[in-house]
């Protein structure tokens, strides 16, 4: 078995971690429209449409399953984000670029383990549905999300998230 799944390609092993991040989110957020892309088309893996009596905006997922960081994995999600339209741009992922583990956000895009994704989906979720109901502009959408970011990764939220994984 551990012959087996040493053979397989990134490809392969990325369509599993997919699959597996598509079910967890379908299972927890029954009520949004969830939908995997389909292969050979562009963007991102999974589209998340939050939905709230309506629609209220839309998060993207990628899912990676690679042995090494490249800097090019979020450069292409933050592509996905614009073209998309979506108010977050989720990378999963067990390799983090240099200095950073469990979670972090480059170029836009948060980057995060698997097992911290379904967390950070509520707190994304709650966040979308909060700038719908305030109406804000991008200029203002765009500074809550920095702060939320900011909060995200920072020294005082580490605790927070470690108490997550240990719950789980």
């Amino acid at each position: 078995m551990k012959r087996r799944l040493e053979r397989k390609t990134a490809g392969e092993l990325g369509d599993e971690a997919e699959v597996d991040l598509f079910g967890a989110l379908k299972r927890e957020f029954g009520g949004d429209e969830i939908v995997r892309v389909p292969k050979g088309r562009n963007g991102a893996d999974i589209i998340h449409r939050v939905v709230e009596g309506t629609a209220c905006g839309k998060l993207i997922y990628d899912a990676k399953a690679h042995k090494r960081w490249l800097n090019s994995f979020t450069t292409k999600l933050r592509q996905d984000q614009v073209a998309e339209q979506a108010d977050h741009a989720v990378l999963v992922s067990a390799v983090f670029p240099a200095g950073a583990q469990q979670l972090a956000v480059r170029d836009g895009v948060v980057i995060v383990h698997p097992a911290r994704v379904i967390a950070l989906a509520h707190l994304l979720r709650r966040h979308t549905i909060q700038l719908h109901t305030l109406r804000l502009g991008n200029e203002g959408r765009a500074e809550k999300t920095a702060k939320l970011y900011e909060f995200m990764i920072s020294d005082r939220a580490r605790h927070l998230w470690d108490q997550i994984a240990n719950y789980e």
